[in-house]
């Protein structure tokens, strides 16, 4: 079964969860088939659709079955290892784990940095992951300057996120609309938060 996708965005909560139930058949084999580099891409894979469907414990359970084989198999510095510290990362801030979610953050920021460089857009959407795994600790500083790292990088390869201007698709101005978004939110809680160390 696939996941239902549309317009190259991840899948919808309710779309995933009308099928949850066949996924969960389907992974509880899969878990059971062995440590190949394949199974353990699927486990990551798994552990996303877990994220979405609030299974996390199952997600938690995929995730740590998956990163050791990858980590043998494709070395412990490779692009699969920032990708599934990225998926468990976001795992932590959706199950309000932020502090189990922040070193998964920060590993996958310093993999793909050092994999592609600081101006790639994978590092951004790592940045942002960060981001929001610190602010959900209450560290809006360093959240708010990731933040703008983020956007900046996604600014400069897609543009500003003006339809009909730039040269971003749909789904690349709407990673720069999401960044914009949480900015202006982290703003104003910066703002409230020195309103009321005045009052």
């Amino acid at each position: 079964m696939e996941l239902p996708i549309s317009d190259g965005l991840p899948p919808r909560p309710s779309a995933i969860e009308s099928n949850s139930d066949s996924y969960c058949r389907g992974s509880e084999r899969l878990a059971q088939a062995g440590d190949s580099i394949e199974v353990a891409l699927i486990c990551n894979s798994f552990g996303v659709v877990c994220k979405y469907t609030a299974t996390f414990e199952e997600g938690e359970r995929f995730y740590h079955r998956a990163l050791p084989v990858i980590q043998r198999v494709l070395g412990p510095e490779h692009a699969e290892v920032a990708a599934l510290s990225h998926n468990h990362g976001r795992l932590g801030h959706a199950r309000g784990r932020f502090a189990a979610g922040q070193p998964l953050a920060r590993r996958s920021v310093q993999i793909r940095q050092n994999l592609l460089g600081p101006d790639n857009v994978e590092v951004a959407a790592d940045l942002a992951t960060l981001a929001v795994v610190l602010d959900g600790q209450g560290k809006h500083d360093e959240s708010l300057s990731l933040c703008h790292q983020a956007l900046e990088i996604f600014e400069r390869a897609y543009g500003t996120g003006k339809p009909g201007v730039d040269k971003a698709n749909g789904s690349q101005h709407l990673k720069v609309q999401i960044c914009r978004t949480y900015l202006a939110l982290l703003l104003k809680i910066m703002a409230s938060r020195l309103a009321e160390r005045e009052t």
